[in-house]
């Protein structure tokens, strides 16, 4: 039994458990103090509100998912995710059209975004109840942790000391996303924004793919979410004979080392830097900007 199968198993089962429990199957899940949606490809973004922000929207710094910078045996990853990290803030402050707003909430109580394939092992619970469907494929799914009441209230008197009617809430953290075919014979995984990257043939077909990503949300001056989504920026899929025993390749140090000056669009005019374009795509497709999209 490989590892991808087991998760499978165990989501059909909290699944069923689930259905069993309320009585019937939706297609969105409201579980606890949050919910999860089906997404139907890419780009990978969701609106909770029909009203956006009417005044000025901020930008706030990009954060570390609290899980991320797990070493997993490979002890500099932490230390290269918060030289990106270093490198995306310092990007970020030189949008002046983003309006980058320097200053630190606690983590604690923030909303949590988890976009990707609902058999990642990143994804909640709830994302069972999105299995089963006529595709064996696992489906793309987000899921929303709605904030607390306290960080509410912080994130309310921040910005009314700035004048400010909304703000981004943008996090750095690994995810895994489904594949899917392109044309016949190719294989590949979606990973944003006008973003593809071909996946090798030889992949086992229901294994999620690592994938280190941008997640951000919209909230409004009383901190309710109005679209949160998410912007692939590196993946890294597990060969064949690895995925037969149940292994998986990670996004390591040496990667996100190299992505820090060296990985680039070449789709791109100018082949900008994959993380520039990640977080300049997120921020533009939250506030609802589509000129400022690159693609």
């Amino acid at each position: 039994m490989t590892a991808g199968f087991a998760r499978r198993l165990g989501l059909i089962t909290l699944g069923c458990t689930a259905l069993l429990v309320g009585g019937a199957a939706v297609a969105s899940a409201a579980v606890g103090a949050g919910r999860t949606d089906p997404l139907n490809g890419a780009p990978y973004y969701k609106s909770y509100r029909k009203t956006a922000p009417a005044g000025e929207v901020v930008t706030l710094p990009v954060r570390l998912d609290p899980g991320a910078d797990d070493d997993f045996g490979d002890l500099g990853r932490p230390q290269s995710l918060r030289l990106l990290l270093v490198e995306l803030n310092r990007h970020l402050a030189t949008l002046e059209w983003a309006r980058p707003l320097d200053i630190e909430l606690a983590d604690d109580g923030a909303p949590e975004v988890y976009v990707g394939s609902a058999d990642g092992e990143h994804a909640p619970a709830a994302a069972a109840m999105e299995m089963g469907g006529p595709d064996e494929r696992a489906p793309m799914i987000i899921h929303l942790q709605f904030p607390s009441k306290a960080w509410r209230q912080d994130l309310g008197t921040a910005l009314a000391d700035r004048g400010a009617e909304g703000a981004l809430v943008l996090e750095l953290g690994f995810s895994e996303f489904s594949k899917s075919y392109k044309g016949t014979f190719k294989k590949r995984v979606v990973l944003g924004t006008g973003y593809e990257t071909d996946i090798r043939f030889l992949s086992a077909e229901l294994e999620p793919v690592h994938v280190l990503y941008l997640i951000g949300a919209l909230v409004d001056l009383e901190g309710k979410v109005v679209r949160a989504g998410a912007e692939g920026i590196l993946s890294e899929d597990t060969p064949f004979w690895a995925q037969s025993i149940g292994a998986q390749k990670e996004i390591d140090t040496d990667m996100l080392l190299r992505l820090l000056d060296e990985e680039r669009r070449e789709d791109l005019p100018g082949k900008p830097l994959k993380w520039q374009v990640a977080l300049e795509n997120l921020v533009a497709q939250l506030l609802g900007e589509p000129s400022r999209v690159i693609q």
